[in-house]
């Protein structure tokens, strides 16, 4: 169902990119004189910036049908988590900022394990 699609595809799986870019970018900075890593590290910059706009509008449309469903969406985003075995399987780290430029609440992001939201 579409949905759970939404929930799903841009609000775990893409978002799950907005975590772990960042950090393979660092681990790849102090080889950036190299010129396949300097490419590497603009197209994974690239990529991070398409990245938060496809879950901002994945996240628009799942508010959009849980709204037009009857469902909250913050709650109904857990439940379809669950559902599909995804709660808790998040990474350690939760990139508070750029989830949040998506459209994640600090009290989602709070309850996918965030350690801290402002």
């Amino acid at each position: 169902n579409i949905l759970d699609r939404m929930a799903v595809i841009p609000r775990y799986y893409e978002a799950g990119g907005l975590d772990v870019n960042p950090q393979i970018v660092k681990k790849l900075h102090n080889k950036r004189k190299l010129p396949a890593v300097k490419k590497l590290i603009e197209s994974l910059e690239i990529i991070y910036d398409e990245e938060i706009e496809h879950v901002q509008k994945g996240d628009k449309w799942f508010r959009y049908l849980c709204d037009k469903q009857g469902f909250e969406a913050e709650s109904h985003y857990m439940t379809i988590l669950e559902a599909y075995k995804l709660r808790g399987k998040h990474r350690p780290h939760i990139n508070v900022e750029a989830r949040k430029e998506a459209g994640f609440s600090c009290d989602e992001l709070l309850k996918l394990g965030a350690k801290s939201c402002e």
